[in-house]
């Protein structure tokens, strides 16, 4: 029997050590707090967009021909001024050698009314003319001089457009989409070929024209990732990245198109013509905010810990959306009152808040 009263003591005297650090431990347990503040709420809509390519080109022709040449093909990369296309030249050739003609012919017709014109000059000065005759050939003179320059002008437009049969790339780029065949007659204005330049892409989404008149200089939008589905250890979404706003609108759908340039990480590896998801933000009037780091979710129920007096007590709170780090809170808490940040702590005996003895 003394042995087992001495053994109980042992025991006992063991645990106290235990239960004397245990109860410093609560009484030191001191948990940072941060107040429910006010702030702009911000509303985010998202949206289904459409990658384009911020160069995008229709290449056609601009003289009538057979094509001759076709060396290229969808998805081939080109540089700029590689030839795609060329157009039988012919017909341009022998349009250039009739107006060369003309011009020969316009300037023999000038050379015959200036000399006419000097001859009757020193006729005039010897006084065998009037000056009416004087006057004529003059006036034939000039008529050609003004036929030798309209000539010229001629001479010069088929020159250049000569240079129309032969169609070329007007940047680096890759070609997007080839519309017609070897050997197919070229009219001026069908469209040959579709390029653009893959390296800078952005994407275009159309909104309500109400909802465009609330966007400014300073909103943003972001962009899912492409990555993200793919591996879902990637941040779903872009970085906040500038809207332009166009100034038109489609009175047909009542919608504005917003354009969002995308840097070169996030458009790698993406098309145009493809979707992506892309959600805006605008100001939608003032709200309540929390901490993320203040809620506990357990479940479908959302708590934090609001400080009353040198303690914390547990409430309950309907939340609104995410916004950047904190939660918009719907009911709950009221504005000025200090929540913890650390809920779990929080929640356990002896757990005071910062700042209180």
């Amino acid at each position: 029997m003394a042995l087992s009263i001495r053994s109980f003591l042992g025991a006992l005297l063991g645990v106290l050590p235990i239960m004397a650090a245990a109860a410093d431990e609560r009484t030191a347990l001191v948990v940072d707090t941060a107040e429910v503040v006010v702030r702009e709420r911000i509303a985010r809509t998202e949206w289904n967009g459409i990658v384009q390519a911020v160069q995008d080109s229709a290449l056609a022709a601009q003289v009538q021909g057979r094509i001759e040449e076709l060396p290229v093909k969808a998805g081939d990369v080109v540089k700029a001024g590689q030839v795609l296309a060329v157009i039988d030249a012919r017909e341009t050739a022998a349009g250039l050698a009739q107006a060369k003609a003309r011009l020969a012919q316009a300037r023999a017709a000038e050379a015959g009314a200036r000399s006419a014109h000097e001859r009757n000059q020193r006729l005039y000065e010897q006084g065998f003319i009037s000056k009416s005759s004087l006057d004529t050939t003059a006036t034939q003179l000039a008529a050609a001089s003004a036929g030798v320059a309209e000539a010229q002008a001629v001479v010069q437009r088929q020159s250049v457009t000569g240079t129309y049969t032969t169609i070329r790339a007007p940047y680096e780029g890759v070609i997007a989409e080839v519309l017609v065949e070897l050997g197919e007659i070229a009219q001026p204005g069908r469209e040959l070929m579709r390029m653009h330049a893959p390296d800078a892409l952005r994407v275009s989404l159309r909104v309500p024209t109400r909802y465009a008149s609330r966007l400014n200089g300073d909103s943003r939008a972001v962009v899912q990732l492409a990555d993200a589905a793919r591996d879902n250890s990637v941040q779903a979404w872009s970085e906040p990245l500038p809207i332009r706003v166009m100034p038109g609108a489609d009175p047909s759908s009542a919608t504005v198109e917003l354009r969002v340039e995308l840097p070169q990480p996030i458009g790698e590896g993406l098309r145009p013509g493809a979707y992506l998801r892309v959600a805006t933000f605008r100001p939608a009037g003032q709200g309540l905010y929390v901490p993320v780091s203040a809620v506990l979710v357990r479940g479908e129920l959302k708590v934090v810990y609001v400080v009353v007096g040198d303690a914390f007590v547990l409430r309950a709170v309907r939340l609104g959306p995410l916004d950047g780090d904190g939660y918009e809170v719907l009911s709950g808490v009221e504005a000025g009152e200090r929540v913890a940040i650390d809920p779990v702590r929080a929640g356990l005996l002896g757990a005071r808040p910062a700042g209180t003895s």
